[in-house]
């Protein structure tokens, strides 16, 4: 739908992507240079992330640093949807899994995403336990 928008009102300044992210396609087309890969596209000015890391570690097994290194090269500043483990989603998610899943909690977010981002703003979700937490990249 946001697409279908931005094309419509030829926004510039918007670009929405929809891909894998555990699998991300690389660069493609004669020279490898006619479509960038994802990384390749960036920095962007903010990545935003809602609903996304609790599928990419639950159905992925992707870890909270890894993640953290990943997005530090897509963007300067994040918007995320932190999900806690127990909300009904997630509990979905990770029904057969949770043995083998790497660790998934609030501490171990802000651990992660600490030494490559400070954390400007958090935000509750009423009533559901989900955070909405704005980061801007540290400074190298």
């Amino acid at each position: 739908k946001n697409y279908l928008q931005v094309k419509t009102c030829q926004e510039t300044s918007l670009l929405p992507l929809l891909g894998n992210l555990a699998n991300p396609s690389p660069a493609q087309g004669w020279g490898e240079e006619e479509f960038l890969s994802l990384s390749g596209r960036g920095p962007a000015p903010l990545i935003m992330g809602l609903a996304l890391l609790h599928h990419l570690w639950a159905s992925h097994g992707i870890t909270l640093p890894l993640m953290a290194e990943y997005f530090s090269r897509l963007g300067t500043w994040l918007l995320l949807e932190y999900i806690p483990p127990d909300d009904p989603q997630a509990r979905t998610l990770i029904r057969s899994r949770e043995a083998t899943l790497p660790e998934y909690s609030e501490g171990a977010f802000s651990a992660a995403f600490a030494p490559a981002f400070e954390d400007i703003r958090s935000a509750s979700l009423p009533g559901s336990g989900r955070k909405l937490v704005l980061l801007k990249k540290r400074k190298t």
